[in-house]
């Protein structure tokens, strides 16, 4: 099978402007060799780009990159892409349409010898299952098994890393679950140093070892996925990854008074700081003993393992979403009482 060396990726205050936009500023990363870290962060933040720095086909304009002992990216330093042995998969998989699944894979095996060539491509292949495939063209074949062509090219020739663009967007639900689980545990296996870029909070949560989630040219957090999710550091990073019902209070004797209870407000609140709450649907649940004043219901979708309902909650002036597993025997129009969950609750001060 393809020997695959990890590397290591160190990345110390990497920036990059176009004309007058900066679109990266002092972005500073670390990877252990064999980690699968996922960038993620809405359109535009300069996710594409900071992948772009590592490949080689950007140049930063301040900043050093480090792959293994080598500064492949510096202020006295630049390795061209095609000797830094960074693998590169995309959305598109950009497979030529000419050339056959063996000959696509065999593409970045220039310069070896033939011998060698075909040995490689075929344990690739039949690695990843796809070695029936090798003398189709890529019109051929259907969009999953474009995506383990494109994947095996990415990975023939052993990359100390590789660089996944949201390599998974273009298949439908159910395959795009199926071929990700896949790939991810194919990476694993062959324990390959992988930054995954997405703009799905649920993708990057389910899969990687950590996540770095970027903002307007920033890495604003990075952590594991539960750090992310059950410790944010500012609402933006909260926000990102779930959904929340929103209200504001002061803080009082250490706490912030809701609709649905006092939710602590953090050790460093102030006595008289005015505060943002931040309350999961999933936080809140039906109860006779509640501590919230009467809710209504106005609203209720089913969504499987749980139905969404929509209040109206006394003390409230806003619309309050729950989720809830006991909630069939509640009617639109009845009334309920809600009692919160504070794990489910976060704190932010308003500045």
């Amino acid at each position: 099978m393809t020997n695959v060396q990890a590397l290591p990726l160190e990345i110390r205050n990497l920036s990059r402007k176009i004309g007058s936009q900066q679109i990266l500023s002092n972005i500073g990363l670390d990877l252990a060799a064999g980690e699968l870290l996922c960038l993620v962060g809405q359109s535009g933040c300069g996710k594409s780009t900071l992948l772009r720095l590592i490949a080689g086909v950007d140049t930063p304009d301040a900043g050093v990159i480090q792959l293994g002992e080598r500064v492949v990216a510096g202020p006295s330093a630049f390795v061209e892409p095609e000797q830094r042995g960074v693998g590169l998969m995309f959305q598109d998989y950009a497979l030529f349409p000419h050339m056959t699944v063996a000959q696509n894979v065999a593409f970045g095996l220039r310069g070896r010898p033939r011998a060698a060539i075909r040995q490689k491509v075929e344990e690739t292949l039949a690695r990843l299952d796809i070695g029936h495939f090798a003398t189709r063209y890529p019109h051929m074949l259907s969009g999953g098994e474009q995506q383990r062509v494109a994947l095996a090219r990415a990975i023939a020739p052993g990359p100390g890393i590789l660089l996944m663009d949201e390599p998974f967007s273009n298949l439908d639900s159910r395959l795009r679950e199926t071929v990700r689980a896949e790939t991810i545990g194919l990476l694993r296996q062959l324990g390959t140093t992988t930054i995954l870029v997405t703009h799905d909070p649920q993708e990057a949560l389910m899969f990687a070892d950590r996540v770095a989630l970027m903002r307007e040219g920033r890495i604003v957090q990075t952590g594991t996925g539960r750090q992310l999710y059950n410790q944010p550091q500012d609402p933006f990073v909260a926000r990102f990854f779930s959904d929340f019902n929103e209200m504001r209070g002061v803080c009082r004797s250490g706490h912030v008074p809701t609709p649905f209870g006092l939710v602590p407000a953090g050790d460093s609140a102030r006595e008289g700081d005015e505060m943002l709450v931040l309350i999961r649907p999933g936080a809140l649940q039906p109860n006779p003993q509640g501590r919230s004043g009467q809710a209504q219901i106005v609203h209720r979708q089913f969504c499987g393992d749980v139905e969404q309902l929509a209040l109206k909650v006394e003390g409230h002036p806003d619309i309050v979403t729950i989720r809830s597993q006991a909630s069939e025997q509640f009617g639109i129009g009845s009334f309920i009482r809600l009692d919160i969950n504070n794990q489910g609750a976060f704190v932010f001060p308003i500045n």
